[in-house]
Order: structure tokens, then C-alpha cells, then sequence
């Protein structure tokens, strides 16, 4: 793996590389029997050597790549997701977590768009550190999520617990919906 952090590669480079591997396979079976038990060598590190010099052929060197972008998407996708569930079934908060999170670029794109002059926040992510346990952490939120739990949901279709106009004075209600033979009961 040596000769793949060259800045430069030439077709000795290359062939040492090709010859490097080659000598490592030739070793292989003495490193099973004496190093630590394996059923066998099929890791991707190990594996994906062998395509080191077709790839430094096809890309050019790679000196350059790194794991970054994965490494971001991880985090993004994965840990902040989990960092903002209860630590119960987290895989379903993980997934609603991460499609209000889409909601909310879309619509925060629409209003960069729509808004001349508006740039949109990062959104909340919660510190690693919060204990989710913590019953004096609570506030009253797990016992709502207990009763949520009886029924499953299906995305987008909820009961909705409060009327659509919910305190509206009659006489308003009368002209705005122009509902001049309204009673009140």
C-alpha cells in the first residue's frame, strides 16, 4: 500500500505495486497459520489493493481521495439522527427524524427562492452529551408517545386531535364562511 500514496506513478511504480500484491498473497497462508484465526482475507482494505494500479491508470493517483464525504454523510444520516431520538426505538425516530429534515431544506430552498434576501438556519441538532433518560430531563413527552404506540401510523395519516378552527367566536365564524343560518347550539 506504500506505493499508492505517490504523488507520481510511472510503470515501474505500478508493476512494483502488482508485484507487492502478488508477494503478500504468496505470504498468505504462513500468516494464517501462525497469526490470529480467520476463516479468511476478504477485507475490503485488502481487497480493494488489488485494483490500486488499474485505478492509479484509469483516475491517476490517490494522493488525493479520502473518506470525507462518506465520513460527513455518516454523521449527518446516522449519529445526529440518533442523538436526536430517546433511545427506543430508534431506527423509526432515525427516519422521521431524517424526513423532517428534508422537509425542512426543501421548504427552507422554496424560501430562498421565493424570499430574496433569506438564507436558512442549519436546524437543531442536540448535543451528544444529553442523557435522554433522565427522568428530570423529562417533560411529559414518553407518556404521549406510550399512548402513540397502541396504534401504528402510516405516514400521513394521522387523527387529528383539534378542530381545524379551533375557539372561533360565532359571529366571526358566521362572516367569514357566510353562514348566515348558523346556530349556536
Amino acid at each position: 500500500m506504500g506505493y499508492a500514496h505517490f504523488q507520481v506513478h510511472t510503470d515501474k511504480s505500478l508493476a512494483a505495486m502488482e508485484e507487492s500484491w502478488c508477494l503478500m498473497h504468496e505470504y498468505l497462508p504462513g500468516f494464517k497459520e501462525l497469526g490470529p484465526e480467520r476463516d479468511h482475507f476478504n477485507i475490503p482494505k485488502l481487497h480493494n489493493i488489488r485494483h490500486y494500479p488499474a485505478s492509479v491508470c484509469r483516475l491517476g493517483t490517490t494522493d488525493g481521495y479520502n473518506t470525507k464525504n462518506t465520513e460527513c454523510l455518516h454523521i449527518d444520516l446516522a449519529k445526529n439522527g440518533y442523538r436526536a431520538s430517546n433511545r427506543r426505538d430508534y431506527t423509526q425516530q432515525m427516519a422521521c427524524w431524517l424526513t423532517r429534515q428534508e422537509a425542512v431544506h426543501q421548504h427552507s430552498l422554496y424560501l430562498e427562492w421565493a424570499c430574496p434576501g433569506y438564507t436558512a438556519g442549519q436546524g437543531y441538532v442536540p448535543p451528544d452529551g444529553i442523557d435522554r433518560d433522565d427522568p428530570e430531563d423529562s417533560d411529559g413527552l414518553e407518556e404521549e408517545e406510550e399512548a402513540d404506540k397502541d396504534s401504528p401510523e402510516i405516514r400521513g395519516d394521522k387523527e387529528v386531535r383539534y378542530g381545524f378552527i379551533q375557539l372561533t367566536p360565532v359571529e366571526k365564524f358566521v362572516k367569514a364562511y357566510n353562514c348566515s343560518f348558523f346556530e349556536r347550539v
